[in-house]
């Protein structure tokens, strides 16, 4: 499963895809989000990532 999600900060736009399980996507989110956006690891910014996660197709 590929899950993708934008992961952003006023000014500051990206968009992650990572192949996986909907926790793993989720560390590896978070993790960007705290070393390249400056976010701190709270459940809020964790619940803001799984609010924008969706399914796409894994490409063929």
């Amino acid at each position: 499963m590929n899950s993708r999600v934008p992961v952003s900060r006023p000014r500051v736009k990206t968009r992650v895809t990572i192949a996986g399980t909907e926790d793993e996507f989720l560390d590896s989110a978070t993790a960007h989000a705290v070393a390249k956006h400056g976010h701190k690891d709270t459940s809020e910014l964790r619940k803001m990532i799984r609010s924008g996660l969706e399914d796409v197709p894994s490409p063929a």
